[in-house]
């Protein structure tokens, strides 16, 4: 298992930006990760940032309050 590199140490840094107040993210350096902050038993796994940021969106959406809105 390798770290994650450069570009991804700062695709991690602007999902967790983005996100750290509704996820836990994490990257290393192949895989990335993400759990709801209230769903820890729920894993989001995706093999790229971008990926990984779509399934957190479509994730997000389904899981807000109606008078919610996310970043």
């Amino acid at each position: 298992m390798t770290g994650p590199d450069a570009g991804q140490r700062a695709a991690l840094a602007e999902l967790r930006g983005l996100w750290q107040g509704e996820y836990w993210i994490t990257c290393d350096g192949g895989a990335w990760r993400a759990s709801p902050h209230r769903a820890r038993h729920v894993v989001l796994s995706a093999g790229s940032a971008a990926e990984l940021r779509g399934m957190i969106q479509k994730d997000y959406a389904r899981r807000r309050p109606e008078s919610s809105s996310g970043p």
